[in-house]
């Protein structure tokens, strides 16, 4: 479009025409904006529901859960003797879980949950810790009761 200056010299410049139906053109792409984002959120919710059922399925075998397949039967052995001396000498119970994989979940919210689902430690005391560790995703998260958390409620300092 051509258009005078105001020094008189005619300058040229691109006119942005949208058309009549720009409306229509903007409601398609918040349309298709909204569809990709429900996608999104489908696939996440569906990843965290089969880690849900995952670790719905796991019940403990001893102080030691070793679906990973991390120890050997000897070392396995040797760490249950010394997990029952510990808990005989302390009271505090601890659980150590290998896994292959989360199936998609977030090892903090896997390990909070199976903490309170296997009910690690007693109740009224609150002195169990558990070792979560998710080989093939390369995490591991120590869940302590909030019995084992010191006096300042820094969990990391039992």
């Amino acid at each position: 479009m051509l258009r005078p200056a105001t020094s008189g010299h005619t300058v040229l410049t691109r006119r942005r025409d949208f058309g009549k139906n720009w409306h229509v053109k903007t409601s398609s792409w918040l349309w298709l904006a909204g569809l990709l984002l429900a996608t999104v959120c489908a696939v996440a919710q569906d990843s965290a529901l089969e880690s849900d059922r995952f670790r719905e399925e796991l019940q403990p075998e001893g102080a030691i859960s070793d679906w990973g397949r991390v120890f050997t039967p000897e070392q396995k052995g040797d760490l249950e003797t010394r997990l029952a001396a510990a808990k005989a000498a302390t009271g505090a119970e601890l659980a150590i879980v290998t896994i292959a994989s989360l199936k998609g979940g977030h090892i903090d919210d896997f390990a909070v949950k199976l903490f309170e689902q296997w009910g690690i430690g007693k109740k009224d005391e609150n002195n169990g810790v558990l070792l979560l560790a998710a080989i093939e995703d390369r995490q591991v998260r120590i869940e302590p009761g909030s019995g084992r958390i010191g006096g300042n409620g820094n969990p990391h300092q039992c």
